[in-house]
């Protein structure tokens, strides 16, 4: 999967990964404002996590009202490819619920 994912990374030009960069590198901190909105919002986060480790997962969720977290064990940061089946488990069980709320 590593290699996988660094082909896609470097199939990209040198211009796109340096704007990617620096988006990432110039972005505001948002986490500390969680506690203002209310709003309906799906974590999910892999237990092997280094880059957003589960702690910071479990502080958004208390942070965010509304929100909901799944660890997904046997996972790092790309969660969503890892363990894809799990993965997007979560992901429609949740937006079936806002598809559920909406229509009542």
């Amino acid at each position: 999967m590593v290699e996988q994912l660094t082909k896609v990374v470097f199939s990209n030009s040198p211009h796109i990964l340096t704007m990617g960069l620096t988006a990432l590198a110039e972005r505001s901190e948002t986490c500390t404002c969680l506690g203002e909105k209310d709003l309906p919002a799906l974590i999910l986060c892999g237990k092997e996590d280094k880059l957003t480790p589960p702690a910071q997962a479990e502080f958004m969720h208390a942070s965010l009202k509304g929100s909901i977290l799944h660890i997904i064990e046997n996972a790092g940061h790309v969660s969503n490819l890892e363990e894809a089946d799990e993965f997007n488990e979560h992901l429609v069980a949740f937006l079936q619920s806002l598809n559920s709320t909406n229509t009542q």
